[in-house]
């Protein structure tokens, strides 16, 4: 981290975590001491449950007194504790990561509960099925969106569900990111992670290819091969795409993120799918918020999902020769 950074952190952020973690402390203590009272009251309602007998009926009461008081004291405060922490964790996500991304960039905008609609996700072709159902699940938060040169980025954290009545399937967990380019593309093209292609997808991209919709191509560079399916809807344009620069710098990212990850480039966007199994910008009440480290973490992801514009260099008009 540089000295820039450490002012900024002292300055800007300490003051704000510190009060944070103080009242942190005191609800995770306050819950920890009512979890106590309550393992507390359930040994005694047992102890007066195995009392009860023809002589000693009054101890039936004693113990369903016991055993109401286990739950319903504890409970209670529990649940006020929670909704206090919720509070603190407004407060972390609305002050210290909006500081955080303003360090990074000029022109923010971060909605705590927002998300990207069904009609985003649908239109990246990136997940294995249409949310068209109404059991489906689509569902995320702490979205950002800033502006890098002249190309404008969003991302967030998302959880996809494609469900019925009977049966459901994770789609998608993880950060998804949609980045707007200069150049609008007359054709779809999907770079999905080979590894998380199911049977079922690479059956439905074969049916598409059988009735002259898009095809499955295999590109020059074996290392993209292993990582990659592309399937293009024209080949000619997908090729034009996916130029032997553009596949390094997308080995290149996959390798700086250390996760799975699918693409897509669909009219004047860039779309990428990194599957995560971790809420990343969530405060734990379990863990000290005013750790530096945790802070630290924050800013390398922020900076590692923005860098796409740069290391990708969508901030240029990279297929202006594109007709």
């Amino acid at each position: 981290m540089n000295k820039d950074f450490d002012i900024f952190y002292k300055e800007q952020l300490q003051p704000v975590l510190d009060n944070l973690e103080t009242t942190r402390k005191e609800i995770h203590s306050k819950i920890i001491r009512y979890a106590l009272y309550s393992i507390v009251f359930y040994v005694l309602g047992f102890y007066f449950s195995s009392l009860v007998d023809k002589d000693h009926s009054w101890y039936v009461v004693l113990a369903f007194f016991t055993f109401f008081t286990a739950i319903a004291l504890p409970g209670y405060n529990i649940s006020i504790g929670l909704g206090r922490f919720k509070k603190v964790k407004h407060t972390y996500k609305n002050k210290v990561l909006v500081e955080l991304l303003l360090f990074l960039y000029d022109n923010v905008e971060f909605l705590s509960r927002q998300k990207f609609s069904r009609k985003v996700m649908n239109n990246s072709g990136i997940l294995d099925n249409t949310l068209s159902h109404e059991f489906d699940v689509v569902e995320g938060e702490d979205y950002v969106k800033c502006i890098i040169g002249n190309t404008t980025i969003q991302f967030a954290e998302m959880y996809i569900v494609r469900s019925d009545v009977i049966f459901s399937k994770t789609l998608f967990q993880g950060i998804f990111i949609s980045a707007k380019f200069n150049k609008l593309l007359k054709h779809k093209t999907l770079v999905l992670s080979r590894k998380k292609l199911t049977n079922t997808r690479k059956f439905r991209l074969k049916l598409q290819s059988f009735f002259n919709e898009g095809h499955i191509i295999n590109l020059e560079n074996s290392k993209f091969n292993e990582l990659f399916v592309v399937y293009g809807e024209d080949e000619i344009e997908t090729r034009y795409v996916l130029s032997s620069s553009m596949m390094e710098k997308l080995i290149a990212y996959q390798e700086k993120l250390n996760k799975d990850i699918a693409f897509s480039f669909v009219e004047n966007r860039m779309y990428a799918a990194i599957y995560t199994n971790k809420n990343h910008f969530e405060p734990s009440i379990s863990k000290p918020l005013n750790d530096k480290a945790q802070i630290v973490q924050h800013f390398e992801l922020y900076k590692m999902l923005t860098d796409m514009v740069l290391d990708l260099d969508l901030k240029l008009r990279l297929w202006d020769k594109l007709e």
